[in-house]
């Protein structure tokens, strides 16, 4: 009875350690409180979104004609493996339309994508944020009160790393700035599958 009881508690702990090594295998690492890399994409729609936001994500009914400002299509190798990408969407004349949030003073479109782990759980594999280029100080001092001392911190560009993630704010010249936050593994990962799978076949034409 003893070892029963002994055997019992060692698969107990060793579930829990399970547990606990899967979700620091996911952590909150470059966390930003409604996204963080690797998140599933069903935490990315029950995060704390202003009222009538809703998450959206490629290959849904009645979503928008792609244009520029609605640019959810996924390349085909990666829909193929079952990524998608989400964004931020609110109704308006009973359509649905792009969203902004407001970060560190500036209007921001919030872009996500999403691509299955090894369990099929989709998660975060990037997020891409942009901004009017004027407000790269103002968002570079507000990520840096989340993420700490940037890695690498130019006029231009900021950078911030970790084991399994990395941020970085891009000032092109362009109107706007880009940031885009990372899951490394994930990212390894997807370009590994979509690199390894088979080209289409070209069809030939019937005619000579």
């Amino acid at each position: 009875a003893d070892r029963d009881i002994l055997h019992r508690m060692k698969v107990a702990t060793l579930a829990s350690l399970l547990i606990l090594a899967s979700a620091s295998a996911w952590g909150a690492d470059l966390d930003l409180g409604f996204a963080h890399p690797g998140m599933s994409v069903e935490e990315f729609r029950a995060s704390s979104w202003p009222p009538g936001i809703a998450v959206r994500c490629s290959g849904e009914a009645d979503l928008p004609p792609e244009s520029d400002s609605v640019r959810l299509t996924v390349p085909q190798p990666v829909a193929r493996l079952g990524g998608t990408r989400c964004g931020l969407f609110h109704q308006q004349d009973g359509a649905w339309k792009p969203s902004r949030l407001t970060m560190a003073g500036g209007e921001t479109e919030v872009w996500g994508k999403f691509f299955p782990d090894r369990t099929g759980t989709s998660r975060l594999v990037q997020l891409v944020l942009k901004q009017p280029a004027s407000g790269f100080s103002a968002l570079a001092a507000h990520l840096t009160e989340h993420f700490g001392e940037p890695d690498e911190n130019t006029s231009r560009l900021v950078r911030w790393q970790t084991d399994e993630a990395e941020a970085t704010i891009i000032d092109d010249g362009s109107k706007n700035l880009l940031v885009f936050i990372i899951d490394t593994r994930l990212q390894s990962a997807l370009n590994a599958r979509t690199s390894h799978q088979p080209k289409p076949k070209a069809h030939k034409s019937p005619h000579p």
